[in-house]
């Protein structure tokens, strides 16, 4: 069974600031979304194995 991916594509510019925003502050060689534990999530193919 296939998991329909929703969104393709880079993300748009707004959604790289939605965890600055939420007040996440990164480590010197990270970024805000690894720093909230989202790296993982960064991209879609991840979500589905693929």
């Amino acid at each position: 069974m296939q998991v329909p991916v929703l969104v393709s594509g880079p993300a748009p510019a707004w959604f790289e600031d939605v965890p600055r925003r939420l007040g996440v502050v990164a480590s010197a060689g990270e970024d805000e979304f690894s720093a909230a534990g989202l790296g993982r999530h960064r991209h879609g193919e991840a979500w589905t194995g693929g």
